[in-house]
């Protein structure tokens, strides 16, 4: 039969060994520890994965731009060739008319020669035309690996978690939140943003840490920028005359993200600011 541990103990005492109990205060300290160094683990660990997901949306963004820009060329060079491709087609037009005119049986050689050239175009559009199908291809690989790690990307801030917010830029408020007569509809009309004072060049900065979903035109506010800066809050800023980031960058608190213009509907330059809340525009004054 196998003894009993109140057994064993009595046994060890009879024997004149001395048994101590840990005490509760002790197992209560290491299992603190042991509960902190877990926590510290998990957070490194998280960390360093959202860092290297960003990494990896700025690697994928640059890659994204030069794939754009090759795509660019390429068109640029194939509307040089089909202008000089139509000229080469009017010249042997001209010839051939000239030619039959005089009754000559023999092509001259302005002929010959724009032939041999109008071959030579034609075979760089083909080439052309494959490369600039090959950027398109890399275009859209690359736009669903982004999403793909976009998704993967949890907010910088989580639901719940204080964030501090700060002015993008110096200007004053020239026009407020709220209801007010629409300068160039002339009808009163819900401003959903404040308007801050600034010149066309002023840099625009981030008003706290987040990431970028958005960074173009958009009716109304001309080119724009929206940052999440975590689940519920994000930020808008419009009638910009310069855009320093892309979709898929982390920005941080006070980093510049582009400069103060008039695009969109504007009167003239200022900053149009908004702040949003599960995508509905609040008084951004209540956060700035």
């Amino acid at each position: 039969m196998i003894p009993m541990r109140g057994d064993i103990l009595s046994q060890f005492k009879d024997q004149g060994f001395t048994v101590q109990r840990p005490s509760t205060v002790n197992r209560f300290v290491v299992l603190a520890i042991a509960c902190v160094v877990f926590i510290v683990c998990g957070v490194s660990a998280n960390a360093a994965r959202a860092a290297g997901r960003h990494k990896g949306i700025s690697r994928l963004t640059l890659g994204l731009r030069s794939v754009k820009n090759s795509a660019k060329q390429v068109r640029k060079r194939l509307a040089a060739l089909k202008n000089r491709e139509e000229t080469l087609l009017t010249k042997i037009d001209e010839v051939g008319d000239d030619e039959t005119n005089d009754g000559s049986e023999h092509e001259s050689s302005t002929a010959c020669f724009a032939r041999v050239e109008l071959s030579k175009i034609r075979y760089e559009k083909r080439a052309l035309a494959k490369k600039l199908k090959t950027c398109e291809l890399n275009k859209k690989c690359i736009l669903a690996e982004i999403e793909v790690v976009s998704e993967e990307v949890q907010p910088l801030n989580p639901l719940g978690q204080d964030i501090r917010f700060r002015r993008p830029i110096r200007g004053k408020i020239t026009s407020g939140y709220g209801v007010r007569l629409h300068p160039l509809e002339h009808i009163e009309k819900l401003h959903q943003g404040i308007d801050l004072a600034g010149d066309i060049g002023d840099p625009v900065r981030s008003t706290a840490d987040g990431k970028v979903t958005f960074a173009g035109n958009q009716r109304g506010y001309g080119q724009i920028i929206i940052i999440q800066h975590s689940d519920e809050l994000s930020s808008a800023y419009g009638h910009l005359s310069a855009m320093n980031v892309a979709v898929g960058d982390t920005v941080s608190r006070g980093e510049k993200i582009g400069e103060v213009g008039m695009t969109g509907n504007s009167t003239g330059p200022h900053l149009h600011f908004e702040i949003r809340r599960n995508n509905e525009q609040v008084d951004p004054t209540n956060y700035v």
